[in-house]
């Protein structure tokens, strides 16, 4: 009240928290995703009548554990979650860019990161709304209005890589053919995927086209492929006569391109290719080598004629069928 009498207009100055905002994405496998992230300043600046409160952007938002502390980040300033990737974030005004690198075998939906900011009047986004009915929390893993960001990883497809080999005839010969993703990491690599003994590597019957149990099948004309399962290794024992590149044998790999956080696998994880293995078998040959004697009349002479091998690795297998 005034000291005149006439009572004088008290206007109070309303203040409210920042907020945060949820933000989504999606992308591929081992592929980086970003988001930015909003923050809103609500109410009137406590110290100054008539001006609304603002983010400020003089203080740098920093990423909040799942315990409610300041997260530690590495000498590059990413915040790592082990077995799932790591994230960085960048103020960009009163908002922030945040950047998800995921690990090259990680699927599924992240478990994100929470984000703090604060307005003007020094009040953060860490706070928890009283009437949830009414106003909603933002962040539903710390129950505040900090924002928070969750990429999801979705799978990407695989391929087979053919192998050859070379060896003479008769000789055993071993290729192991390979499989890795279609798609490369942030380092331009692609992914390998491997056999293991809960998803081996299987022949395919050339005869039938199907896909066998047996870790063995033998192509009339050429020989016997023998596969280890667990490697994906191929081992080619050629018939002794055959010779030239061989039809081959394809190899197929039903496995998963990754795990989620649980370090599960999902049905829609599992990839299929097939890669294919083809022998060259050289042929050895025989170069005879011609002998003479002499001696005097009457007297008995020998001598022995030999034969060469163009290439003595498979020489006593070879002497057998001549």
């Amino acid at each position: 009240m005034a000291f005149s009498g006439e009572v004088e207009d008290f206007k109070t100055q309303i203040t409210h928290p920042p907020k945060g905002e949820f933000k989504e994405t999606s992308g591929p496998q081992a592929t980086k995703q970003t988001a930015t992230v909003t923050f809103t300043a609500r109410g009137e600046h406590k110290y100054e009548p008539n001006s609304t409160a603002v983010i400020d952007e003089t203080v740098e938002p920093y990423i909040v554990d799942k315990d409610g502390n300041r997260a530690t980040l590495d000498a590059e300033g990413y915040y790592v979650v082990p077995g799932q990737g790591k994230y960085k974030i960048t103020a960009n005004g009163k908002d922030v860019d945040v950047e998800f690198i995921p690990e090259d075998n990680f699927l599924g939906r992240a478990d994100g990161i929470s984000i703090r900011r604060s307005d003007n009047n020094g009040y953060d986004t860490g706070w928890s709304t009283k009437f949830p009915d009414q106003e909603p929390n933002i962040n539903g893993q710390l129950n505040t209005m900090d924002g928070q960001y969750v990429p999801t990883v979705t799978p990407i497809e695989i391929e087979g890589v053919d192998k050859t080999s070379t060896d003479v005839q008769g000789a055993t010969q071993k290729e192991t053919p390979t499989f890795n993703t279609t798609a490369t990491n942030l380092n331009g690599d692609k992914i390998a995927i491997t056999p293991s003994a809960e998803y081996p590597a299987k022949l395919v019957d050339p005869a039938t086209g199907r896909t066998i149990d047996e870790p063995s099948v033998t192509v009339e004309g050429e020989g016997t492929y023998t596969i280890n399962p667990s490697t994906g290794e191929v081992t080619f024992t050629p018939e002794p006569s055959f010779t030239g590149t061989a039809k081959g044998v394809d190899v197929t790999l039903s496995a998963p391109v990754g795990r989620n956080k649980d370090g599960k696998v999902q049905k829609e994880y599992i990839k299929t290719a097939t890669a294919k293995y083809t022998p060259t078998v050289t042929p050895i040959t025989v170069t005879p080598t011609d002998k003479v004697s002499a001696d005097v009349q009457n007297v008995p002479q020998t001598q022995t004629p030999t034969f060469d091998l163009s290439n003595d690795k498979t020489a006593k297998s070879q002497v057998r069928n001549w």
